[in-house]
């Protein structure tokens, strides 16, 4: 059976270590709750040093309790130079407890994968599963230029053993600080949902565009670009990545 989660612009996250009951593979199936911090294990504070030594510091952590092993997510970040066009380099580890072993196994490792946000500051992570047993995180960073504002939202997600960027949309936009008369004033806002379905190994996404005001897409609208004229698009994973309608998602 579907059903839909709002993923974002609204997104709802819970920080820090979090157990799911109904999430559980099979009734009686035993999941460790209590498993050592991760901090503490040799492999992954090990980690920990080797992205510190290259300027990296802790942006975020996320463990879930869940499936038939607890996971484990955490994200660092190096400032830019500080100008409006400079992002930071993200970084992140991806672990797994094994009740085995009992210690965490390390999945995956990547230094510096991507760039994010502005003003040489990150955007804040949102942890996410994405699928059954996929996990990762968007980040929707943003920028005010000439009266402008505009939000671009990314999803990067772990694949094989390394992080990768899943997707990303033009997420909002208004012109509120280059008009005097209210009525002239336009917003667009992606509403974004997962639809939940346990037999698929990274969800769909469903884009709903809401646009208020004065406001008409071109075909040389960022908007248009990433969904065309509909104001509804259903977003896939396919070929390595999320593609809309088919399409891959990725305005230049």
């Amino acid at each position: 059976m579907k059903h839909f989660l709002v993923l974002a612009v609204t997104i709802f996250c819970i920080a820090g270590c979090w157990n799911q009951e109904g999430s559980r593979n099979s009734a009686g199936t035993e999941v460790l709750l209590n498993p050592p911090l991760p901090e503490n294990d040799a492999t992954i504070s090990s980690t920990v040093e080797y992205f510190g030594k290259r300027g990296f510091k802790p942006l975020g952590r996320q463990c879930w309790h869940e499936g038939d092993a607890p996971k484990f997510m955490m994200l660092f970040a190096k400032p830019g130079n500080g100008s409006h066009a400079s992002g930071a380099e993200i970084s992140g580890l991806f672990a797994e407890y094994s009740g085995k072993g009992k210690k965490w196994e390390l999945r995956a490792r990547a230094l510096a994968f991507t760039e994010n946000g502005t003003w040489g500051e990150p955007p804040e992570p949102r942890f996410m599963k994405l699928g059954p047993d996929r996990y990762g995180f968007t980040m929707e960073p943003g920028f005010l230029g000439q009266g402008y504002t505009k939000q671009a939202l990314f999803i990067y997600g772990v694949v094989g053993n390394n992080f990768v960027e899943l997707l990303k949309i033009p997420s909002y936009a208004d012109n509120a600080g280059v008009v005097y008369d209210e009525a002239d004033v336009y917003a667009v806002k992606v509403n974004l949902y997962q639809v939940i379905d346990k037999r698929r190994e990274f969800f769909d996404l469903q884009a709903k565009l809401a646009i208020y005001g004065k406001y008409a897409i071109t075909s040389d609208d960022e908007f248009y670009e990433a969904f065309g004229n509909a104001r509804e698009a259903t977003i896939s994973f396919r070929n390595g990545a999320y593609a809309v309608g088919g399409k891959d998602a990725r305005p230049k």
